[in-house]
């Protein structure tokens, strides 16, 4: 028996962030299930992406909107002038490395939200089609008062605001979303739509430079290749193909002015194509 009509909300973050991630982000657009980009503004390879990526109008492109810098060896910080947003960073000039860190800085909300507009301003220039926007490191949770700015920030920047479509799929976290996790979600998966996020990046030595104390960068490299290979799986693909579920984009299952994805579901009910699912 066929079960309830799946619509899944494919995004891979961290364009930009490096070339490796970059190249893999595009692979699993070209070659797997993503549909979403999410762009780091700050990264010193958004120039790559912005040429790799160049009249892509088949990908949803997001701003990955970031005021933390996790790793050791590699850092960034904001776009805006380091004096236009002292709060956000620390003694290096970096963002800090910590949503929790930031507030203890004693981060200024005022400020974020200026270094959020320099970053969405910053990849409009580069060319990007802007059309959703979403955070790293989910550090508006540290702010008082953050969300309803947020939202009021997103309408009135054109933009569709990721936490509208943040259901995530039953998948339990000690399974490290692998290929039989996944598939094991979607089979349990209720009628819906849901949001799957990625970092795709193959394991190179440009991202083992990443990592910190708490996790090295060959695990982060390791952990980011199985993202790709996860995206860009035979059987995920098939799987999605003989159960109808479809590979969504933000713009179509949000006009940014309603919460209720439920209502789309007409969306996941239309045929999936071979050049829709990837198959």
């Amino acid at each position: 028996m066929m079960k309830g009509a799946i619509g899944l909300i494919t995004r891979a973050d961290d364009a930009g962030s490096s070339a490796t991630a970059n190249r893999a982000i595009l692979e699993a657009c070209d070659h797997g299930i993503i549909r979403n980009v999410s762009l780091m503004a700050t990264c010193g390879a958004i120039e790559d992406a912005a040429e790799l990526f160049r009249g892509r109008d088949d990908i949803c492109f997001g701003v990955h909107l970031t005021l933390n810098a996790e790793w050791d060896r590699v850092r960034w910080g904001p776009v805006m002038p380091n004096d236009r947003v002292p709060t956000l960073i620390d003694a290096e000039g970096c963002f800090h490395r910590t949503p929790e860190a930031m507030k203890a800085a004693g981060a200024l909300l005022d400020e974020a939200f200026l270094e959020m507009q320099a970053q969405l301003n910053r990849l409009r220039e580069l060319g990007f089609p802007i059309r959703y926007a979403d955070e790293h490191m989910f550090f508006g949770r540290v702010f008082e008062g953050y969300e309803e700015r947020f939202d009021r920030w997103c309408t009135e920047a054109g933009l569709i605001n990721f936490r509208r479509c943040l259901r995530r799929l039953p998948i339990r976290a000690e399974d490290n979303c692998e290929v039989t996790a996944l598939l094991d979600a979607l089979d349990r998966a209720e009628t819906g739509i849901y949001t799957l996020v990625t970092h795709p990046a193959f394991d190179t030595p440009e991202m083992r430079e990443s990592g910190h104390a708490g996790k090295s960068g060959e695990e982060i490299a390791f952990e980011r290749e199985r993202d790709t290979k996860l995206v860009t799986n035979a059987k995920v693909m098939e799987f999605c193909k003989e159960r109808q579920i479809r590979f969504l984009r933000y713009d179509e299952v949000d006009d940014g002015r309603t919460n209720n994805v439920e209502g789309k579901m007409d969306l996941v009910r239309q045929p999936i194509g071979n050049d829709e699912s990837g198959a």
